[in-house]
């Protein structure tokens, strides 16, 4: 199902999935479109960032959406915004914060 990954109750199951995402982002494919990159954002990343609650994984996370987001040529609302509210929330720590900028980097390079 499309919330499979967010039903993965144990962290290291969660992390090798998700190294399995950011592992596709280094694909060589140029058949890949920005709206496709765009739409799993919104379909996956999005809101499983924004629900998960260990730091580590929420890291993590961004540190795979890191690799789609360098390959972004224009970024939309949606991205901005996820960005400015990851980087508001009162829960976000050092670590997190600092993975939202990393990600953030590689997008608005």
């Amino acid at each position: 199902t499309d919330s499979s990954v967010s039903k993965l109750s144990v962290i290291s199951q969660r992390e090798k999935v998700l190294n399995a995402i950011g592992a596709l982002s280094r694909s060589p494919s140029k058949n890949i479109s920005q709206e496709d990159i765009l739409k799993l954002f919104d379909k996956y990343f999005y809101s499983m960032i924004q629900q998960e609650v260990h730091e580590g994984l929420i890291g993590h996370m961004l540190q795979q959406m890191t690799g789609w987001c360098s390959r972004l040529t224009s970024v939309n609302q949606t991205l901005t915004d996820f960005f400015k509210k990851g980087l508001e929330q009162k829960t976000s720590t050092a670590v997190t914060r600092t993975a939202y900028l990393q990600c953030m980097l590689a997008t608005y390079k």
